[in-house]
């Protein structure tokens, strides 16, 4: 009942709030402004690490605001609770603007970038979920977006290698597109689609190594990783149309996010680098089993 709802004891509620914005997500798709974030520091040195733990302050935050204001959209889910949905669109501009706040205490360049990202969330969950092109692009501008947020720790970084936000905008266009066929029921080419923008994506990781500074050695282990996420379930959902298998292919497209901003990490700086962008599945993994039992 909304009137017990409206009286839950506050740690009931943080949990309930919390559930909102799915934090086993939000690790994962840290990962984007952590090797982002790595990457400046690979290929410029930009300082101290306490400015790239404000970029992922806001990346989190950000991607949180965006999720409770997807939830607020639906209002729907018994578990969530009627009391937490009503408080999910103040919850949401909250947060969505600490993560600007949090970006802009790194610098000008970053606090665009975070309205930027919170401008894409809102367009997206408001205007463009439903739509089969719009919606691909709005979440492949969010990661990508996402990305360059992590990049800007160095304005040099920044504005010689900010193409590298491709590889994330594809790939999370192509997730969105095989969701969108999942939840809408759109016709078998949007499925091809998405396989023609991974096919994309992985062509371009070895044309990287036209850029002297990128290893392919050092990238190979997690573009295999990579490609056995992505690949056997995206053809399969093009091959045989079904909800299940778009699902599948929809869940490893967001795991194959954390790879490839690896196998981009390892490239440019070497296996540890991409070692610690790895790092996050777990934490996703253990943070999701926190609230799936909460």
């Amino acid at each position: 009942m909304e009137t017990e709802a409206a009286f839950r004891p506050f740690p009931a509620r943080w949990n309930t709030y919390a559930h909102l914005a799915r934090p086993a997500q939000m690790a994962a798709t840290t990962t984007d402004a952590l090797a982002g974030g790595l990457l400046a520091y690979i290929l410029d040195s930009p300082g101290s690490v306490g400015w790239l733990i404000w970029l992922l302050a806001a990346s989190m935050a950000l991607y949180a605001g965006g999720a409770v204001l997807n939830a607020w959209c639906d209002r729907r889910g018994a578990h969530d609770g009627r009391h937490a949905h009503g408080a999910a669109l103040p919850l949401s501009a909250l947060l969505l603007a600490g993560g600007i706040g949090c970006a802009a205490l790194v610098g000008r360049s970053s606090a665009i970038l975070a309205v930027a990202i919170a401008v894409n969330a809102i367009l997206y969950n408001v205007a463009a979920r439903q739509r089969p092109l719009l919606g691909p692009f709005c979440m492949g501008a969010c990661r990508a977006l996402n990305f360059l947020l992590g990049l800007s720790l160095s304005a040099p970084a920044l504005a010689g290698w900010w193409p590298l936000m491709l590889f994330p905008f594809l790939l999370s266009a192509a997730v969105t597109a095989v969701k969108l066929h999942r939840v809408h029921g759109d016709p078998r080419a949007t499925v091809w689609g998405a396989n023609a923008l991974l096919l994309g994506v992985t062509c371009g990781l070895f044309l990287l190594t036209v850029e002297r500074r990128f290893q392919i050695p050092m990238a190979l282990p997690f573009i295999a990783i990579f490609a056995a996420r992505a690949w056997p379930p995206f053809l399969r959902a093009a091959l045989q149309p079904h909800p299940e298998l778009a699902d599948a292919a929809a869940h490893s497209g967001a795991l194959a996010l954390i790879s490839l901003n690896a196998a981009l990490a390892a490239g440019f700086g070497g296996l540890v680098m991409g070692g610690c962008v790895l790092l996050l599945p777990p934490l996703s993994l253990a943070l999701g089993r926190r609230f799936a039992a909460a």
